[in-house]
């Protein structure tokens, strides 16, 4: 009987020395993040605009599940791109901070669509949602017409075009390394201006051959004011709406709409 408890007490200790053992080699290794991946990581601090090269950057093994989306595994496509923002030690390398080789400085032609052309149209804070477009993002494009006779006036406002794509602010191209460097003619220095921060005065824009024509005509039609509001990236739907006048803003019994109003067709109407 006493062998007996002698083997069940030794058999207990047994498993509680097991299960020690268990939970310290579990607190020395950590439990398991399961399977893993190669990507590239910065090996030091890398400013803006710095040329990478493989002394810049090392690869290691990550659980996937700690792999950011768009994280870099291929060495040639990271070697010889350039940072966009500042990068720090550790952090993985990723597409979306880099200007890769293959799109640094890619003509605007390049960029067009096929059957789309590029056109330029300039712009104001008031005109330009205050200047803070830039290249990527998606417009509407709305006009101003003034199309009364003499000192009348008698102005319709439509939405021309919408979910425009913008190509170029000023010279900078979305991709293109920001940077163009003058050489001063006096001291022979060399100037390097990011157009990034320049304070542009144009916005170009994608857009087919028929828009490009009421484009032009905006742009020459006098009283003619063209106008940028700028579309959440998201919103890719086009809404149906009919042009803005004295009736529809003011009302049809306001007094000025009533004094204004003329009975001519729009010359512009199909616009």
């Amino acid at each position: 009987m006493k062998n007996s408890k002698a083997v069940i007490i030794s058999g207990l200790l047994a498993a509680v020395s097991v299960g020690l053992l268990y939970l310290w080699v579990q607190q020395k290794t950590g439990p398991s993040l399961g399977e893993t991946a190669e990507v590239y990581v910065m090996a030091g601090d890398v400013g803006e605009l710095v040329s990478i090269d493989e002394t810049m950057v090392r690869k290691v093994a990550l659980p996937k599940k700690y792999i950011q989306p768009g994280a870099l595994d291929n060495l040639n496509v990271i070697i010889g791109s350039i940072a966009r923002a500042p990068i720090q030690k550790g952090e993985q390398v990723l597409f979306t901070k880099l200007y890769l080789k293959g799109q640094q400085n890619i003509n605007l032609s390049r960029r067009v669509s096929k059957n789309s052309r590029a056109i330029t149209i300039p712009v104001s804070d008031v005109h330009g949602v205050a200047k803070l477009i830039q290249p990527g993002d998606r417009v509407d494009v709305v006009v101003s017409v003034d199309y009364g006779e003499g000192d009348r006036e008698v102005r319709e406002v439509k939405t021309a075009m919408q979910d425009v794509l913008v190509l170029a602010t000023g010279q900078y191209i979305d991709s293109n390394i920001p940077l163009e460097r003058h050489v001063d003619e006096v001291t022979g220095a060399i100037k390097r201006q990011d157009l990034r921060q320049e304070r542009y005065r144009s916005v170009t824009l994608e857009a087919n051959p028929e828009q490009v024509q009421k484009l032009v005509f905006m742009m020459t039609a006098g009283e003619g004011l063209i106008f940028l509001s700028l579309r959440n990236p998201l919103d890719r739907d086009f809404t149906s709406m009919g042009t803005a006048d004295h009736d529809t803003v003011l009302g049809p019994t306001s007094k000025r709409g009533s004094r204004i109003r003329m009975q001519r067709r729009p010359l512009w109407q199909e616009f």
